[in-house]
C-alpha cells in the first residue's frame, strides 16, 4: 500500500526538524567564560609547580622545597577543578534557561554578524598577554627580592627573581593561547543570545541575578537600547581586603539583529528584572 503524505504532515515534519535543530543550536559548551581562560592559565601554572616537585624528588631544589611546592601545586590544582565544576554548572544552567519559559527573547547570530562580534572581541584582547607578563613579573620579582633580602638569603632572592620571569612567561603564554584558541574555535560557530528577567546568556557568559544572597549579590543595573545595540550593565558585590564589600560593574554591548529589534524594544524594561 502506498502512503500519501498530506501537506499538514509535511509542515509538521518541517516544524519538528526546525525545533530539534534549534534545541541543538541553543546549547552552551562546557567551558563557559570567564572560567575557560582561568582554567587554562591555572593548569599551566600548576604544571610549572609540578616540574618543581619532580626536580625536588631528584635532588634539585628550584626556589621552593618539596613541601611548599607540593602544597602550592595542590591548592592551584584544587582551584582548577573547582572552576571546572562551576563552568559545567553554568553551562547546564544556560541550557536549562534556553529551554525554559523564563526566556523573553532569544536568537542565533548569522555567520557575518558573529564574525563581526568575534573580530571586535579579538581587537579588545590584543596586548593582554604583555600586560599580564609585566604585572605578574613585577609583583613576583618584588616579593622574591624583598623576602630574600629580609631573610638574608641571596640564593632565594636570585632564584625567586628568575622564577618570577618564568612564572610571568607562563601566565602570558597561557593568556595568549586561551584567547587565540577561543577565537579559532568560536569564530566559525555562531553563538546565541538568550534574554530573560534579570537573566541572560551572551558571548559564552551566563548571568542570573542573586539579589537575595547574604553577602555576594549580582543584578542587572541598567538596560538601554541604542540603535541595534543593547547595552546591559551588570553589577556585582565583592568582598576584597581592606575595602570590604564593593560593587564592580560590567557592560555588555549586545548586537541585536534587525528582525529582533521590535521584540527587544518591547522587553527592555523587563530585562532589568
Amino acid at each position: 500500500m502506498l502512503r500519501i503524505k498530506s501537506k499538514n504532515s509535511d509542515k509538521e515534519e518541517d516544524t519538528q526538524k526546525k525545533d530539534s535543530q534549534q534545541s541543538k543550536e541553543y546549547k552552551a559548551g562546557l567551558l563557559t567564560a570567564p572560567y575557560r581562560k582561568a582554567i587554562i592559565v591555572m593548569t599551566a601554572v600548576s604544571f610549572l609547580f609540578l616540574v618543581m616537585i619532580i626536580s625536588n624528588l631528584r635532588g634539585y631544589v628550584l626556589v621552593f622545597s618539596l613541601l611548599p611546592a607540593t602544597i602550592i601545586f595542590f591548592i592551584i590544582f584544587s582551584a582548577d577543578l573547582l572552576l571546572a565544576l562551576m563552568s559545567i554548572k553554568d553551562a547546564i544552567s544556560t541550557n536549562r534557561f534556553a529551554r525554559s519559559d523564563r526566556v523573553l527573547v532569544k536568537w542565533i547570530y548569522t555567520d557575518n554578524e558573529w564574525k563581526k562580534i568575534m573580530n571586535k572581541i579579538k581587537k579588545e584582547q590584543e596586548g593582554d598577554g604583555k600586560m599580564v607578563f609585566w604585572f605578574v613579573f613585577l609583583i613576583s620579582a618584588f616579593v622574591s627580592l624583598f623576602v630574600g633580602i629580609a631573610a638574608k638569603d641571596n640564593y632565594f632572592a636570585v632564584a625567586g627573581f628568575i622564577f618570577s620571569f618564568f612564572l610571568a612567561l607562563t601566565f602570558s603564554a597561557a593568556f595568549s593561547y586561551a584567547d587565540k584558541s577561543e577565537y579559532s574555535q568560536r569564530v566559525n560557530q555562531p553563538d546565541f543570545v538568550v534574554l530573560g528577567e534579570g537573566e541572560l546568556y551572551y558571548n559564552n557568559v551566563y548571568f542570573r541575578k542573586t539579589y537575595n544572597a547574604i553577602i555576594l549579590k549580582r543584578w542587572v543595573n541598567g538596560v538601554s537600547l541604542e540603535g541595534n545595540h543593547l547595552f546591559v550593565e551588570l553589577a556585582y558585590t565583592r568582598y576584597t581586603k581592606p575595602v570590604g564589600l564593593s560593587v564592580s560593574k560590567q557592560v555588555f554591548d549586545i548586537l541585536v539583529p534587525e528582525n529582533k529589534l521590535a521584540q527587544v524594544r518591547k522587553m527592555v524594561g523587563r530585562i532589568a528584572g
